[in-house]
């Protein structure tokens, strides 16, 4: 198998490999000279497949305690897992997923 895969290429190398071959005369002999033409760039287009919730969808929230780490300026942030917002006399309305991995706070919303 490795041995015709190899002819393979040898064989299309010799062949030109999509290459173009023009004539020049230099001191009345034929000299072939071999250029290539740039072929042209595709980048691949990437779907990117949005996600919508249900019509009437409600996000289940539980009020807490604000933690002391969240900027008094922050009005929405995430823990890593659920997403709060501020909720008034020192409140705040978050999720309820439970998650294994929390990555560092964040805030989402500045006011």
């Amino acid at each position: 198998m490795v041995k015709y895969i190899t002819l393979f290429v040898i064989a299309f190398l010799m062949l030109g490999c999509g290459t173009k071959t023009t004539s020049a005369k230099v001191k009345n002999q034929s000299k072939k000279i071999v250029t290539q033409e740039p072929k042209a760039v595709v980048k691949p287009t990437k779907k990117i497949k949005r996600m919508t919730l249900p019509e009437g969808f409600k996000e289940t929230k539980k009020l807490r305690p604000m933690d002391a780490n969240v900027p008094k300026t922050c009005q929405e942030w995430s823990d890593g897992c659920n997403t709060c917002n501020r909720a008034g006399n020192n409140q705040a309305s978050c999720t309820v997923y439970t998650c294994e991995n929390k990555t560092a706070f964040s805030c989402l919303k500045w006011q």
